[in-house]
């Protein structure tokens, strides 16, 4: 994952174009099905995060810079779930699955930590949170099954970040 600052200047303008336009969250869409770009991205910067944070990688001086990729790029997937025919397509890609993996990582992650050792993570966490609720909106029958592993892992976080400091992660929750 070369360039990072450009990936994240042009993730960050990607967040604000799907904030409020259902025809950008349409047209990004299509960036987020398998093997794109998007998706292809999501991928790399995640794994890489996942092994720093697992300490299985030497890109630890970069940390920052790969979780700033990543809550950009979440938060593009939150953006994209809020159109509903987005959002139901979303939910049985492959990113849609990268995403509960990763919030379900951190979320231990997060269970593990001292709250000091969190600060850095919560943006991206918060973001996971609300791209996850977003995601779980959907009830088509053929994604009924993600939908469940979605709710699942909601209700834990719930359990576990009911009384958080960080009014963020409980209101989101």
């Amino acid at each position: 994952p070369n360039h990072r600052g450009l990936i994240i200047r042009i993730t960050f303008v990607l967040g604000n174009m799907t904030a409020t336009n259902d025809s950008n969250r349409k047209f990004l869409l299509s960036y987020f099905k398998n093997d794109s770009i998007l998706s292809d991205l999501f991928e790399r910067f995640m794994s890489v995060y996942i092994n720093v944070l697992e300490g299985e990688t030497e890109e630890e001086e970069k940390y920052e810079e790969i979780e700033e990729v990543l809550v950009k790029l979440v938060r593009v997937v939150a953006n994209v779930a809020i159109d509903s025919s987005s959002g139901l397509e979303l939910v049985s890609l492959n990113v849609c699955k990268m995403t509960i993996d990763m919030f379900c990582s951190l979320a231990l992650k997060f269970a593990e930590k001292e709250e000091n050792d969190l600060q850095q993570q919560q943006e991206l966490f918060v973001f996971l949170i609300s791209a996850m609720t977003n995601l779980s909106f959907y009830a088509d029958g053929h994604i009924q099954n993600e939908r469940q592993r979605i709710c699942k892992h909601l209700v834990n976080i719930i359990v576990l970040y009911a009384d958080h400091q960080n009014i963020d992660i409980v209101s989101e929750s």
